[in-house]
């Protein structure tokens, strides 16, 4: 084959493939409401620190992984005995949007019981049309550290908040005891198993389970196709499925390259 043929057709194909991630970007388009757990509980040691502390953290670091373009609002809402919102549905354009959500973290404290109905009920709300986005992907991540004080009403709330098409993610703290942790991966979380449902047993696991979802997030929250104004969740396959491909174009580049130009 001509060396130049050869050439463009490789560029051509690196192009092609710049394009697509750059135009998956460009859909990343994101409301987030963080439904955080202030209950009482959360205010116990977690090593050295509390887990209402670490996990202040931990958020801030996911409110600073956001990018500064516009694409992501992110709300926030506390929930123990009653739930607050904390923070509205902001656009995230620059540091300054960060830094009002980040200061809305610091003032949170733990008290009370653990109303998390009320919480994802509004958490829904804000992400609904009306409060967010009507042209944008919606999902919403629930915090807790125990089980609720109403088990039917947070069940029935975050079935409703996902009939409407948002995606819910749980984090659980604490120590798998068979009683919050699979209330929250079984009947809260959109699906039972990583990365829709986290449960983070040692402190030091938090900032790393933030961090990696503000890495997963736009994935996590593109539905697979429409259920009854829900989604379906992308299995385990289809989370990978982008890495194997840009995998295999990457050797095939490299082994076409191998056998048509540098043999010149």
């Amino acid at each position: 084959m001509n060396k130049r043929i050869a050439l463009i057709i490789i560029v051509l194909t690196l192009l092609f493939f710049a394009s697509l991630e750059y135009a998956t970007a460009e859909e990343c388009l994101l409301d987030i409401s963080l439904v955080l757990d202030t209950s009482g509980s959360m205010g116990s040691s977690w090593d050295g620190s509390t887990r209402i502390d670490v996990l202040k953290d931990s958020v801030k670091s996911f409110i600073d992984a956001q990018p500064e373009d516009g694409t992501r609002w992110v709300g926030i809402v506390s929930f123990s005995s009653t739930a607050t919102v904390v923070h509205n549905l902001i656009k995230i354009d620059d540091s300054g949007d960060k830094t009002s959500l980040k200061n809305a973290i610091d003032a949170l404290s733990a008290s009370g019981s653990t109303a998390m109905d009320a919480g994802i009920q509004t958490g829904a709300t804000m992400l609904i049309p009306g409060s967010g986005r009507a042209d944008c992907y919606k999902v919403m991540i629930v915090v807790s550290d125990g089980y609720p004080d109403d088990d039917v009403a947070a069940e029935n709330a975050a079935n409703a908040a996902k009939a409407q098409g948002i995606v819910i993610i749980g984090v659980f703290i604490g120590s798998p005891s068979g009683d919050g942790d699979e209330f929250l991966r079984d009947e809260i979380a959109q699906h039972p198993y990583y990365p829709y449902f986290i449960n983070v047993t040692d402190p030091n696991d938090l900032p790393t389970a933030f961090e990696d979802l503000a890495n997963k997030i736009c994935i996590l929250a593109k539905p697979k196709k429409p259920v009854g104004g829900g989604i379906i969740p992308l299995s385990k396959f289809e989370l990978i499925v982008p890495w194997i491909v840009s995998a295999a174009v990457i050797v095939a580049t490299i082994a076409f390259a191998k056998k048509y130009i540098f043999k010149f």
